[in-house]
């Protein structure tokens, strides 16, 4: 037989969980400004991180002042890319040829 939990254990763990949901939600709310605090002395970087389809992953990794391009596959080497430096900003011929 298993013993009915006392109404004391219920509150207790209501109240645990009522305490962490705060503290998701205040984490999530002010993300912006502990990540950089987080990160502070931090070489490497993962700045975007997205699922392609299946197991395929893409992620930018930042280290230093580099920047790269990293495209994972199960079963497969790690695509790395370095991606320029600074702003790329598209020209009017490659607006075109993306609106297509």
């Amino acid at each position: 037989m298993t013993p009915e939990p006392t109404t004391l254990q219920i509150v207790t763990v209501l109240l645990f969980l009522g305490v962490l949901g705060g503290l998701n939600w205040l984490i999530r709310r002010n993300r912006h400004v502990l990540r950089p605090q987080l990160a502070a002395g931090r070489r490497l970087q993962v700045e975007e991180s997205c699922t392609l389809g299946g197991n395929d992953r893409a992620a930018i990794l930042s280290v230093d002042r580099a920047r790269f391009l990293v495209v994972l596959t199960r079963g497969v080497q790690p695509v790395v890319v370095a991606l320029p430096q600074g702003d790329v900003t598209l020209s009017s011929n490659d607006e075109a040829q993306h609106a297509h």
